[in-house]
């Protein structure tokens, strides 16, 4: 029996019994995405923050860069 999303309900390519280890899109404490969800939710904002010249959430400053107050 295949396991569903837990977003858009619908099957996913892995059986309930396929340990989380070998699946792509398991997020802990949620469960298990399909591979459309898991591309808008964790792909696609990964890729537009690269896409803008992001660091990780962070500002382009360096703890080195003094700024007049």
């Amino acid at each position: 029996m295949k396991d569903k999303c837990v977003c858009c309900k619908r099957d996913t390519l892995y059986n309930k019994d396929t340990h989380v280890d070998f699946r792509i899109g398991y997020i802990d404490t949620a469960g298990q995405l399909c591979l459309d969800c898991y591309n808008v939710i964790y792909i696609k904002p990964l890729k537009d923050l690269k896409d803008k010249g992001s660091t990780n959430g962070l500002n382009n400053y360096s703890s080195k860069t003094k700024r007049s107050i």
